[in-house]
C-alpha cells in the first residue's frame, strides 16, 4: 500500500544522505592528507617575515551564479607562491540562494592552482563540499532524487565533488574579477560563476 511505499522511498532518501555523507568525510580526509604543499612563504616566514609577506596573501571573495543553478556567497581565500613560483589558493566559500521553489545553501574548500606566476590568467579549480537543497515541481530535482508522490519536493543533502577552471582578470595588486565554470558530481551537474576578489 502507499504507506509502505512511502517508508520504503524514506529509508532510501536516508541510506543516500549517509551514503553522501561518508563520501564527503573520506574525500576531506584524503585531500587532507595529500594535497598540503610546502610553500616558499613557510620556508622562509621565521628567517625573513618581510620576504614572506610578499608571497602568503588573504584576501575575500563575494560571488554570484547567475545562470543554471542561481546562488550568492561569499569566501576567504588563503594564497602561497608555490616552491615552482606559481600560485595556490586555499579558499573556504558559503553560498545559498532562496526563492518560492528553490533553496540551496553549501559549503566549499575550492583549491586553485595559476598556470601563471601571478593571481591573473587561467587557473584549474578542484572544489570538495556539500549542498542542502529543497526543489518543488514535477519530476526528478537537477540531481536526480525521486520528488515526494504527493508534494512534488525534493529536499536532500549532496556532496559537491567538482572541478574547473577559470580567468582571473587582475585590477591593481590584490584586486581581481574572474569567470569560472565548474562540473561534477553534486546537485547540479555544473556551474558557471562571477567573483570579485580582493
Amino acid at each position: 500500500n502507499w504507506k509502505v511505499r512511502n517508508e520504503r522511498k524514506r529509508k532510501g532518501r536516508l541510506r543516500k544522505m549517509k551514503t553522501s555523507l561518508l563520501i564527503f568525510l573520506l574525500l576531506i580526509l584524503s585531500i587532507s592528507l595529500f594535497t598540503e604543499e610546502l610553500t616558499i612563504g613557510e620556508k622562509f616566514k621565521a628567517e625573513n617575515k618581510e620576504i614572506a609577506d610578499t608571497i602568503k596573501k588573504s584576501n575575500k571573495t563575494i560571488f554570484v551564479s547567475p545562470l543554471l543553478s542561481p546562488r550568492v556567497g561569499f569566501g576567504i581565500i588563503s594564497a602561497n607562491k608555490g616552491e615552482n613560483q606559481h600560485w595556490i589558493e586555499n579558499n573556504y566559500q558559503i553560498s545559498g540562494f532562496y526563492s518560492e521553489g528553490l533553496r540551496t545553501l553549501g559549503f566549499v574548500y575550492k583549491y586553485n592552482y595559476f598556470f601563471g606566476r601571478t593571481r591573473k590568467g587561467f587557473f584549474t579549480q578542484l572544489n570538495i563540499g556539500f549542498d542542502y537543497f529543497y526543489f518543488t515541481g514535477l519530476g526528478t530535482s537537477p540531481g536526480g532524487s525521486v520528488p515526494d508522490s504527493k508534494t512534488n519536493n525534493n529536499e536532500g543533502l549532496t556532496p559537491n565533488l567538482s572541478s574547473g577552471f577559470g580567468y582571473s582578470f587582475q585590477f591593481g595588486e590584490d584586486s581581481n574579477l574572474r569567470l569560472i565554470m565548474d562540473i561534477g558530481y553534486k546537485w547540479f551537474l555544473s556551474n558557471i560563476y562571477i567573483s570579485y576578489v580582493w
